[in-house]
Parts: structure tokens; sequence; C-alpha cells
């Protein structure tokens, strides 16, 4: 499957992107503790983890999302550090797709 093979380090290089592109009067990125931060989000938003994939240099890309649609992506160094990379609210889980039906609109 292409998406597994190319998606990853994609996902990567947008989170990246959305980093040192960012508009020099935007908010600083937050950064901390990974499991602190997990904590602060399950107490506040009551988010927790839904998704995750490891991108190239072994980051770890995670989706925290609520029941009420408020989710956030976090990034994990492998040395540990965690950094909010954005959030959103409506976020929408969508079902799995078979393989074959990816591959038909080029992923």
């Amino acid at each position: 499957m292409r998406y597994r093979k190319y998606g990853y380090p994609a996902l990567a290089g947008l989170a990246l992107a959305l980093i040192w592109f960012a508009p020099a009067g935007a908010q600083q990125v937050a950064c901390g503790e990974r499991e602190q931060i997990a904590k602060a989000l399950a107490q506040s938003y009551e988010e927790h983890p839904i998704a995750r994939g490891l991108a190239s240099g072994g980051v770890m890309i995670e989706v925290l999302a609520a029941e009420s649609g408020s989710f956030t992506v976090l990034l994990t160094r492998p040395n540990g550090l965690s950094c909010l990379i954005t959030a959103g609210e409506y976020w929408e889980s969508v079902p799995a797709r078979d393989p074959a039906a990816l591959a038909g609109i080029g992923m």
C-alpha cells in the first residue's frame, strides 16, 4: 500500500512545516513531557489517543480526540519531548477502507 509507505513521512513533513513556516506573530508551540500533556488534555478536554504512527527519525505523530469532536495533534520526539502541533473541533473518524479501494484513489 502506497499510503503506508509514503503517508507517515509526508505527515511528519507537514507537521514540521507547520512549525517552521508559522507566521511570526503566531503563538509559540507548547512543548513538554508527553505524559503531562496527555494528562492535561484528558482532564481539560476529555481527549484521549485515537491514532498514532511513527514518522521518519522516530518521531511519533498522535491524534487525541474527545467525544465532543475536539482534537489535538501531538508530535513526540525520540528524546521524549512532545509538542502540540495543532488543535481543533469537529473531529470525525472515518471507517477503514479496503486497500483495493484506496489504490483506486491514488493512496
